[in-house]
Protein backbone atom coordinates (compact mmCIF):
# COMPACT_ATOMS: atom_id res chain seq x y z
CA UNK A 1 0.00 0.00 0.00
CA UNK A 2 2.85 2.13 0.99
CA UNK A 3 4.77 1.33 -2.06
CA UNK A 4 1.47 2.06 -4.81
CA UNK A 5 0.64 5.47 -3.37
CA UNK A 6 4.25 6.72 -3.03
CA UNK A 7 4.82 5.74 -7.08
CA UNK A 8 1.11 6.99 -7.62
CA UNK A 9 2.63 10.32 -5.72
CA UNK A 10 5.46 10.14 -8.20
CA UNK A 11 3.59 9.96 -11.70
CA UNK A 12 1.37 13.21 -10.43
CA UNK A 13 4.09 15.17 -9.96
CA UNK A 14 6.01 13.96 -13.30
CA UNK A 15 2.32 14.60 -15.38
CA UNK A 16 1.89 17.91 -13.89
CA UNK A 17 5.11 19.75 -14.44
CA UNK A 18 3.93 22.24 -16.46
CA UNK A 19 1.79 23.70 -14.10
CA UNK A 20 4.57 24.46 -11.57
CA UNK A 21 5.04 28.14 -10.19
CA UNK A 22 8.51 29.40 -10.07
CA UNK A 23 11.10 28.24 -7.69
CA UNK A 24 11.89 30.02 -4.84
CA UNK A 25 15.56 30.02 -3.18
CA UNK A 26 16.98 30.70 -0.06
CA UNK A 27 20.22 31.46 1.22
CA UNK A 28 20.95 31.81 4.42
CA UNK A 29 24.42 32.65 6.55
CA UNK A 30 24.49 32.36 10.55
CA UNK A 31 27.78 33.37 12.76
CA UNK A 32 27.79 33.02 16.14
CA UNK A 33 26.15 30.82 18.91
CA UNK A 34 22.62 30.26 19.52
CA UNK A 35 21.21 30.89 16.28
CA UNK A 36 17.62 29.36 14.66
CA UNK A 37 16.53 29.40 10.95
CA UNK A 38 13.24 27.84 10.35
CA UNK A 39 12.14 27.85 6.98
CA UNK A 40 8.71 26.52 4.98
CA UNK A 41 8.80 26.33 1.33
CA UNK A 42 6.60 25.50 -1.59
CA UNK A 43 3.42 24.91 -2.15
CA UNK A 44 1.10 22.52 -4.30
CA UNK A 45 2.01 24.35 -7.07
CA UNK A 46 5.92 25.11 -6.75
CA UNK A 47 9.03 22.49 -7.65
CA UNK A 48 12.94 23.21 -7.86
CA UNK A 49 12.93 25.17 -4.37
CA UNK A 50 16.42 25.64 -2.75
CA UNK A 51 17.45 26.06 0.20
CA UNK A 52 21.33 26.71 1.25
CA UNK A 53 22.46 27.31 5.26
CA UNK A 54 25.37 27.90 6.51
CA UNK A 55 25.52 28.55 10.37
CA UNK A 56 28.67 29.01 12.46
CA UNK A 57 29.23 28.47 16.38
CA UNK A 58 27.54 26.56 18.57
CA UNK A 59 23.53 25.53 20.01
CA UNK A 60 22.31 25.89 16.46
CA UNK A 61 19.13 25.20 14.69
CA UNK A 62 17.75 24.58 11.56
CA UNK A 63 14.64 23.25 10.51
CA UNK A 64 13.54 23.55 6.83
CA UNK A 65 9.79 22.29 5.50
CA UNK A 66 9.53 21.78 1.89
CA UNK A 67 6.04 21.12 0.56
CA UNK A 68 4.31 18.93 -1.87
CA UNK A 69 7.20 20.00 -4.72
CA UNK A 70 9.69 17.94 -6.55
CA UNK A 71 13.39 18.53 -7.56
CA UNK A 72 13.90 20.70 -4.40
CA UNK A 73 17.44 20.84 -2.86
CA UNK A 74 18.68 21.48 0.63
CA UNK A 75 21.81 22.21 1.65
CA UNK A 76 22.70 22.63 5.89
CA UNK A 77 26.75 23.54 6.93
CA UNK A 78 27.23 23.87 10.47
CA UNK A 79 30.28 23.67 12.35
CA UNK A 80 30.75 23.56 16.04
CA UNK A 81 29.25 21.64 18.45
CA UNK A 82 25.46 20.96 20.15
CA UNK A 83 23.77 22.01 16.72
CA UNK A 84 20.68 20.39 15.36
CA UNK A 85 18.80 20.18 11.29
CA UNK A 86 15.23 18.94 11.02
CA UNK A 87 14.29 18.39 7.34
CA UNK A 88 11.14 17.30 6.53
CA UNK A 89 9.98 17.01 2.46
CA UNK A 90 5.94 15.91 2.27
CA UNK A 91 5.07 14.54 -0.99
CA UNK A 92 7.64 15.12 -3.65
CA UNK A 93 10.27 13.33 -6.19
CA UNK A 94 13.66 13.76 -7.23
CA UNK A 95 14.81 15.81 -3.92
CA UNK A 96 17.98 15.98 -2.46
CA UNK A 97 18.75 16.52 1.26
CA UNK A 98 22.73 17.29 1.76
CA UNK A 99 23.59 17.83 5.36
CA UNK A 100 27.14 18.43 7.06
CA UNK A 101 27.96 19.07 10.92
CA UNK A 102 31.76 19.77 11.23
CA UNK A 103 34.18 19.38 14.00
CA UNK A 104 31.20 19.05 16.60
CA UNK A 105 30.00 17.07 19.12
CA UNK A 106 26.16 16.29 20.47
CA UNK A 107 24.41 17.14 17.23
CA UNK A 108 21.06 16.08 15.90
CA UNK A 109 19.97 15.29 12.14
CA UNK A 110 16.44 14.33 11.69
CA UNK A 111 14.91 13.78 7.82
CA UNK A 112 11.74 12.89 6.59
CA UNK A 113 11.32 12.41 3.17
CA UNK A 114 7.52 11.93 2.42
CA UNK A 115 6.23 9.48 -0.11
CA UNK A 116 7.69 9.87 -3.52
CA UNK A 117 10.29 8.52 -6.00
CA UNK A 118 14.19 9.26 -6.95
CA UNK A 119 14.90 11.04 -3.35
CA UNK A 120 18.27 11.16 -2.05
CA UNK A 121 19.88 12.03 1.56
CA UNK A 122 23.15 12.94 2.04
CA UNK A 123 24.77 13.59 5.72
CA UNK A 124 27.98 13.55 6.89
CA UNK A 125 28.84 14.55 10.52
CA UNK A 126 32.58 14.63 12.61
CA UNK A 127 32.53 14.52 16.34
CA UNK A 128 31.17 12.70 19.25
CA UNK A 129 27.92 11.51 20.23
CA UNK A 130 26.24 12.44 16.91
CA UNK A 131 22.57 11.68 16.39
CA UNK A 132 21.03 10.77 13.18
CA UNK A 133 17.88 9.53 12.09
CA UNK A 134 16.04 8.88 8.58
CA UNK A 135 13.15 7.92 7.08
CA UNK A 136 12.36 7.39 3.28
CA UNK A 137 9.03 6.29 2.17
CA UNK A 138 8.44 5.28 -1.34
CA UNK A 139 10.71 3.72 -4.08
CA UNK A 140 14.05 4.31 -5.77
CA UNK A 141 15.61 6.42 -2.94
CA UNK A 142 19.17 6.39 -1.70
CA UNK A 143 21.47 7.34 1.62
CA UNK A 144 24.47 7.96 1.89
CA UNK A 145 25.75 8.63 5.75
CA UNK A 146 28.90 8.55 7.32
CA UNK A 147 29.87 9.37 10.97
CA UNK A 148 33.54 10.28 11.98
CA UNK A 149 34.90 10.47 15.43
CA UNK A 150 38.13 9.95 17.80
CA UNK A 151 37.94 7.78 20.80
CA UNK A 152 35.04 7.50 22.24
CA UNK A 153 32.66 8.40 19.48
CA UNK A 154 28.92 7.25 21.08
CA UNK A 155 27.53 8.20 17.81
CA UNK A 156 24.09 6.59 16.82
CA UNK A 157 22.63 6.38 13.44
CA UNK A 158 19.15 4.93 12.59
CA UNK A 159 17.78 4.52 9.31
CA UNK A 160 13.78 3.55 8.08
CA UNK A 161 13.46 2.87 4.32
CA UNK A 162 10.09 1.85 3.03
CA UNK A 163 9.09 1.10 -0.50
CA UNK A 164 11.51 -0.44 -3.62
CA UNK A 165 14.76 -0.43 -5.07
CA UNK A 166 16.62 1.74 -2.18
CA UNK A 167 20.14 2.03 -1.63
CA UNK A 168 21.94 2.97 1.76
CA UNK A 169 25.15 3.45 1.78
CA UNK A 170 26.47 3.90 5.74
CA UNK A 171 29.77 4.23 7.51
CA UNK A 172 30.79 4.87 11.09
CA UNK A 173 34.28 5.41 12.58
CA UNK A 174 35.03 5.43 15.94
CA UNK A 175 34.10 3.89 19.30
CA UNK A 176 30.88 3.28 20.66
CA UNK A 177 28.99 3.40 17.67
CA UNK A 178 25.19 2.75 17.07
CA UNK A 179 23.77 1.74 14.08
CA UNK A 180 20.37 0.40 13.30
CA UNK A 181 19.15 0.04 9.83
CA UNK A 182 15.03 -1.45 9.02
CA UNK A 183 13.99 -1.52 5.39
CA UNK A 184 10.23 -3.15 4.18
CA UNK A 185 9.98 -3.25 0.86
CA UNK A 186 11.34 -5.14 -2.28
CA UNK A 187 15.16 -5.43 -3.67
CA UNK A 188 16.42 -2.74 -1.57
CA UNK A 189 20.14 -2.82 -0.82
CA UNK A 190 22.36 -1.78 2.53
CA UNK A 191 25.56 -0.97 2.31
CA UNK A 192 27.35 -0.68 6.23
CA UNK A 193 30.81 -0.65 7.27
CA UNK A 194 31.68 0.00 10.73
CA UNK A 195 35.15 0.50 12.35
CA UNK A 196 35.66 1.18 15.92
CA UNK A 197 35.58 -0.72 19.78
CA UNK A 198 32.37 -1.39 21.64
CA UNK A 199 30.21 -0.86 18.49
CA UNK A 200 26.89 -2.59 17.55
CA UNK A 201 25.09 -2.93 14.14
CA UNK A 202 21.58 -3.91 13.31
CA UNK A 203 20.10 -4.46 10.20
CA UNK A 204 16.46 -5.83 9.58
CA UNK A 205 15.04 -6.10 6.37
CA UNK A 206 11.40 -7.21 5.40
CA UNK A 207 10.45 -8.38 2.13
CA UNK A 208 12.05 -10.30 -0.95
CA UNK A 209 15.17 -9.93 -2.86
CA UNK A 210 17.07 -7.72 -0.42
CA UNK A 211 20.58 -7.23 -0.01
CA UNK A 212 22.78 -6.70 2.90
CA UNK A 213 26.56 -5.89 2.67
CA UNK A 214 28.12 -5.82 6.37
CA UNK A 215 31.73 -5.31 6.97
CA UNK A 216 32.89 -4.93 10.65
CA UNK A 217 36.07 -4.05 12.34
CA UNK A 218 37.19 -3.48 15.93
CA UNK A 219 36.88 -4.79 19.31
CA UNK A 220 34.04 -5.94 21.13
CA UNK A 221 32.00 -4.86 18.05
CA UNK A 222 28.82 -7.15 17.37
CA UNK A 223 26.33 -7.26 14.33
CA UNK A 224 22.48 -8.62 13.44
CA UNK A 225 21.40 -9.14 10.86
CA UNK A 226 17.64 -10.43 10.19
CA UNK A 227 16.31 -11.14 6.31
CA UNK A 228 12.25 -11.72 5.91
CA UNK A 229 11.26 -12.86 2.68
CA UNK A 230 12.03 -14.58 -0.28
CA UNK A 231 15.39 -14.56 -2.50
CA UNK A 232 17.43 -12.30 0.22
CA UNK A 233 21.38 -12.11 0.14
CA UNK A 234 23.61 -11.40 3.55
CA UNK A 235 27.05 -10.63 3.31
CA UNK A 236 28.92 -10.55 6.27
CA UNK A 237 32.36 -9.32 6.78
CA UNK A 238 33.71 -9.22 10.30
CA UNK A 239 36.80 -9.07 12.52
CA UNK A 240 37.97 -8.25 16.27
CA UNK A 241 41.40 -7.73 18.27
CA UNK A 242 43.16 -11.15 19.49
CA UNK A 243 41.79 -9.72 23.23
CA UNK A 244 38.13 -8.80 23.13
CA UNK A 245 35.69 -11.10 21.03
CA UNK A 246 32.72 -10.40 19.41
CA UNK A 247 29.44 -12.03 18.12
CA UNK A 248 27.61 -11.85 14.96
CA UNK A 249 23.99 -13.03 14.62
CA UNK A 250 22.36 -13.30 11.15
CA UNK A 251 18.49 -14.61 10.30
CA UNK A 252 16.98 -15.57 7.52
CA UNK A 253 13.39 -16.79 7.13
CA UNK A 254 11.99 -17.06 4.06
CA UNK A 255 13.02 -19.33 1.07
CA UNK A 256 15.94 -19.75 -1.20
CA UNK A 257 18.04 -16.89 0.85
CA UNK A 258 21.59 -17.10 0.67
CA UNK A 259 24.07 -15.91 3.19
CA UNK A 260 27.86 -16.07 2.88
CA UNK A 261 30.12 -14.93 6.29
CA UNK A 262 33.58 -14.23 6.52
CA UNK A 263 34.64 -13.94 10.94
CA UNK A 264 38.04 -13.47 12.24
CA UNK A 265 38.89 -13.10 15.51
CA UNK A 266 39.20 -15.18 18.84
CA UNK A 267 36.48 -16.08 21.27
CA UNK A 268 34.08 -14.96 19.12
CA UNK A 269 30.95 -16.63 18.12
CA UNK A 270 28.67 -16.77 14.72
CA UNK A 271 25.59 -17.27 14.65
CA UNK A 272 23.41 -18.44 11.48
CA UNK A 273 19.41 -19.40 11.24
CA UNK A 274 17.53 -19.98 7.84
CA UNK A 275 14.29 -21.28 8.35
CA UNK A 276 12.44 -22.12 4.98
CA UNK A 277 12.96 -23.94 1.63
CA UNK A 278 16.53 -24.24 -0.79
CA UNK A 279 18.25 -21.93 1.04
CA UNK A 280 22.47 -22.08 1.21
CA UNK A 281 25.00 -20.64 3.99
CA UNK A 282 28.80 -20.26 3.41
CA UNK A 283 30.71 -19.36 6.33
CA UNK A 284 34.91 -19.30 6.77
CA UNK A 285 35.44 -18.29 10.37
CA UNK A 286 39.69 -17.89 11.70
CA UNK A 287 41.24 -17.15 14.65
CA UNK A 288 42.08 -19.27 17.95
CA UNK A 289 38.34 -20.07 20.53
CA UNK A 290 35.92 -19.63 17.68
CA UNK A 291 32.40 -20.86 17.87
CA UNK A 292 29.74 -21.35 14.88
CA UNK A 293 26.35 -22.20 15.31
CA UNK A 294 24.57 -23.29 11.67
CA UNK A 295 21.28 -24.24 12.05
CA UNK A 296 18.29 -25.06 8.76
CA UNK A 297 15.07 -25.77 8.89
CA UNK A 298 13.54 -26.93 6.09
CA UNK A 299 14.02 -28.71 2.59
CA UNK A 300 17.20 -29.18 0.25
CA UNK A 301 19.36 -26.59 2.44
CA UNK A 302 23.24 -26.54 1.80
CA UNK A 303 25.64 -25.55 4.54
CA UNK A 304 29.16 -25.12 3.46
CA UNK A 305 31.50 -24.49 6.94
CA UNK A 306 35.33 -23.59 7.14
CA UNK A 307 36.76 -23.45 10.80
CA UNK A 308 40.70 -22.14 10.05
CA UNK A 309 42.61 -22.43 14.00
CA UNK A 310 42.62 -24.38 17.22
CA UNK A 311 40.35 -24.65 20.27
CA UNK A 312 36.94 -24.25 18.04
CA UNK A 313 33.65 -24.96 18.14
CA UNK A 314 31.31 -25.89 14.73
CA UNK A 315 27.65 -27.09 15.16
CA UNK A 316 25.42 -27.70 12.71
CA UNK A 317 21.51 -28.56 13.32
CA UNK A 318 19.64 -29.27 10.21
CA UNK A 319 15.81 -30.28 10.45
CA UNK A 320 13.93 -31.30 6.49
CA UNK A 321 14.60 -33.84 3.87
CA UNK A 322 17.09 -33.26 0.89
CA UNK A 323 19.96 -31.81 3.24
CA UNK A 324 23.55 -30.91 3.21
CA UNK A 325 26.56 -30.00 5.12
CA UNK A 326 30.39 -29.84 4.21
CA UNK A 327 32.29 -28.80 7.11
CA UNK A 328 36.60 -28.89 6.98
CA UNK A 329 38.60 -28.01 10.42
CA UNK A 330 41.93 -27.35 10.05
CA UNK A 331 43.12 -27.20 13.48
CA UNK A 332 43.89 -28.66 16.87
CA UNK A 333 41.59 -29.38 19.95
CA UNK A 334 38.26 -28.53 18.10
CA UNK A 335 35.08 -30.04 18.01
CA UNK A 336 32.63 -30.51 15.41
CA UNK A 337 29.14 -31.24 16.44
CA UNK A 338 26.22 -32.44 13.54
CA UNK A 339 22.79 -33.16 13.42
CA UNK A 340 20.50 -34.20 10.84
CA UNK A 341 17.38 -35.01 11.12
CA UNK A 342 14.76 -36.33 7.99
CA UNK A 343 15.92 -38.31 4.82
CA UNK A 344 18.54 -38.12 2.42
CA UNK A 345 20.91 -36.06 4.62
CA UNK A 346 24.78 -35.89 3.15
CA UNK A 347 27.67 -34.80 5.59
CA UNK A 348 30.96 -34.52 4.49
CA UNK A 349 33.09 -33.65 7.73
CA UNK A 350 37.10 -33.33 8.09
CA UNK A 351 39.49 -32.89 10.30
CA UNK A 352 43.06 -32.16 9.37
CA UNK A 353 45.36 -31.86 12.71
CA UNK A 354 45.04 -33.60 16.05
CA UNK A 355 43.55 -34.03 19.12
CA UNK A 356 40.18 -32.98 17.78
CA UNK A 357 36.64 -34.87 18.35
CA UNK A 358 33.59 -35.60 16.01
CA UNK A 359 29.94 -36.15 16.89
CA UNK A 360 27.38 -36.84 14.49
CA UNK A 361 23.74 -37.96 14.30
CA UNK A 362 21.99 -38.67 11.44
CA UNK A 363 17.81 -39.43 12.23
CA UNK A 364 16.01 -40.96 8.85
CA UNK A 365 16.32 -42.99 6.05
CA UNK A 366 18.55 -42.61 3.38
CA UNK A 367 21.28 -40.62 4.67
CA UNK A 368 25.22 -40.48 3.51
CA UNK A 369 28.53 -39.51 5.95
CA UNK A 370 31.80 -39.53 4.65
CA UNK A 371 34.30 -38.50 8.02
CA UNK A 372 38.10 -37.64 7.38
CA UNK A 373 40.02 -37.48 10.80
Amino acid sequence: MQTSRSLMVALLLANTGAAWAESNTANVQQNGGFNVVNLNQGSELSARNQADIQQSGSFLNAQVTQQNDADDRVRVVQTNARSAVEVNQVWGSQRLVDIEQRDGGYDRVQVDQGPGSGNATVVRQSGLRQDTYVHQDGGYHRIDIEQSSYAAGQNTLTVRQDGLNGKLDLAQHGDRQDLQVTSFGLRNEAWVRQTGEDSTTIVEQRGNDNYVGLKQGGERVDSKVVQEGNGNDARVRHSSSYSRPSTVDIAQRGDLNRADVNVYGVGSRLTLAQTGDGNGAAAIVSGEGNQLDLASNGDANGINAYYLGNDGQLKVDQQGDNLGVTAYVTGNASTITVAQSGGQHTADLTQNTAGNALNLTQSGFSNHAVISQ
